[in-house]
């Protein structure tokens, strides 16, 4: 599992598997949030198992399945409540390979550090969260309503 550290509290990834999901928790992290679908094709573990799972190993658990564009207002707050809630640990926030959690995490820091919404692509490079014209558009898109 590929990881980026977005924050200290807070860290991006593809799909975890039960090894990571220990690792993690080994490292401290406190929370995880899984963006994916349960209908959705290769999944190793579904999101209810995932959540079974990450339970056991005594950490908090979100599941917010989020198909792409246009991201719903609900599924955004729900994550960035969480997220909020979490601050004070570390938070795995995933998808199938990234690119969604990219999307949430970056909405989350835009809207929590208060930045202007133009700004947000321009920042999210000067963290290093590369940003493919789909993962580009859902993001604008979003700030555009």
């Amino acid at each position: 599992m590929h990881r980026l550290a977005i924050r200290p509290y807070l860290e991006i990834a593809g799909q975890p598997s039960h090894e990571d999901l220990v690792a993690i928790r080994d490292e401290g992290f406190t929370a995880v949030v899984n963006l994916r679908r349960p209908d959705e094709p290769d999944q190793p573990i579904d999101p209810s198992t995932e959540g079974s799972q990450v339970h056991a190993l005594g950490m908090d658990y979100l599941s917010v399945p989020i198909g792409g564009e246009p991201l719903g207002e609900s599924q955004v707050k729900a994550v960035c409540a969480f997220l909020d809630q979490h601050t004070g640990g570390k938070v795995l926030l995933h998808c199938k390979q990234g690119g969604r959690a990219a999307a949430i995490a970056l909405i989350h820091l835009a809207q929590a550090e208060q930045w202007p919404e133009d700004e947000v692509i321009d920042r999210a490079a000067a963290i290093g969260v590369p940003l493919p014209p789909p993962l580009r558009a859902m993001i604008e898109s979003y700030f555009a309503r």
